[in-house]
C-alpha cells in the first residue's frame, strides 16, 4: 500500500491508519554497554545513568575544543563586484515561502 493508493485527500481513514500503523514502531531502548573506567577496568553500563555518563564521556571525547582551533592568517582581498540592492520584491519572497 502507498500514499499514492490512499489519494488525496484523505477520504478513505480505514486504509490511512492501516498504513499508519503498518510503519514501524520507534524503539527508545538502549542496551547494555561495555566500557572501560578510568583505572582500565572494563565494566558493563547498565542504568540509564550509567548508559548517560558513558556516552556523554565518549562525545566529549570525540567533539573537537574551541581553544584547540587556530585561524588561518587570512589577507584582506578587494571587493570587485559591490552588492547592490536586491532586484526582488517581498511578494516574491511570500510566493516562495507559500510554496
Amino acid at each position: 500500500m502507498s500514499w499514492k493508493f490512499l489519494g488525496y485527500p484523505y477520504t478513505d481513514t480505514k486504509n490511512f491508519w492501516k498504513l499508519i500503523n503498518s510503519k514501524p514502531k520507534v524503539h527508545e531502548h538502549i542496551g547494555d554497554l561495555k566500557t572501560e573506567d578510568g583505572d582500565g577496568n572494563v565494566f558493563t553500563a547498565c542504568t540509564n545513568f550509567e548508559k548517560a555518563e558513558v556516552l556523554g564521556n565518549f562525545f566529549a571525547n570525540v567533539l573537537v575544543s574551541e581553544s584547540d582551533f587556530v585561524p588561518p592568517n587570512l589577507q584582506p582581498r578587494s571587493c570587485h563586484s559591490p552588492l547592490r540592492d536586491p532586484a526582488f520584491g517581498e511578494h516574491i519572497i511570500v510566493e516562495k515561502l507559500n510554496n
